[in-house]
C-alpha cells in the first residue's frame, strides 16, 4: 500500500590500516567474515562487485553490507568482462574472468589496500598506468610485510586461479 519503511542500524565500520604480518592475523576474522558473506551470495548466483571496508561494517558483532548497487546475477560457468561496464575496475579483474575467481580478487585487492599507504593506492590500483599489471608491482613491492604464504595466495587471487572456498581454507590455515 505504498509505505516506505526505514530501519536504521548503527554500525561499526572497520578502518582497516596493517603495518605487518602479524597485526593481519590478528584481524583475519574480518576477511573471513566478508569471505563468508560473498560465498553466499554466490550460492545463490550473485556477486558484489563493490567490495570494499565503506560499504560493510558490524551490527551486534555481525558484518553486514550496505551498499547493494552493484550486486548482479551471474552465472556461475561463464566468464563476465567486467572493465566495459564498470568503472571501479580496481575491486574487479580487468580481465574476462569466472565469478567465483572475481571475488577473491576484490578480497585480495581490499587486503593489499590495507597494506599500502593512500598515495601507494592512488598509484598503483585506483588510477594505474597499466591495469592488468600494476597491482602485481604492488604485490612486489609489499611482499617483505605480507609473508611468504600471504604474497603467494594474493598472486593466486589477481592471476584468477583462486577461488573463493580455497580463500577461505587458506585463512583458517593462517590462523594457526
Amino acid at each position: 500500500n505504498k509505505k516506505l519503511i526505514i530501519i536504521q542500524e548503527y554500525a561499526k565500520i572497520i578502518n582497516v590500516r596493517f603495518y605487518d604480518y602479524f597485526l593481519f592475523i590478528k584481524k583475519i576474522n574480518y576477511f573471513i567474515d566478508i569471505l563468508k558473506i560473498h560465498i553466499y551470495f554466490y550460492s545463490k548466483n550473485y556477486i558484489n562487485l563493490d567490495i570494499k571496508s565503506t560499504n560493510m561494517g558490524y551490527v551486534d558483532n555481525k558484518l553486514k553490507l550496505f551498499d547493494f548497487n552493484l550486486i548482479i546475477e551471474i552465472d556461475k560457468y561463464k566468464k563476465i568482462d567486467l572493465l566495459p561496464s564498470y568503472k571501479y575496475y580496481y575491486l574487479h579483474p580487468p580481465i574476462p574472468s569466472f565469478p567465483k575467481y572475481i571475488i577473491s580478487y576484490s578480497i585480495a585487492i581490499l587486503i593489499l589496500e590495507s597494506f599500502s599507504t593512500p598515495s601507494e593506492n592512488q598509484k598503483y590500483l585506483y588510477k594505474p598506468k597499466d591495469i592488468i599489471n600494476d597491482k602485481f608491482s604492488l604485490l612486489e613491492f609489499k611482499k617483505p610485510c605480507l609473508g611468504i604464504k600471504l604474497f603467494k595466495i594474493l598472486n593466486e587471487c589477481f592471476e584468477c586461479t583462486k577461488c573463493p572456498y580455497s580463500l577461505l581454507n587458506d585463512f583458517e590455515s593462517l590462523k594457526t
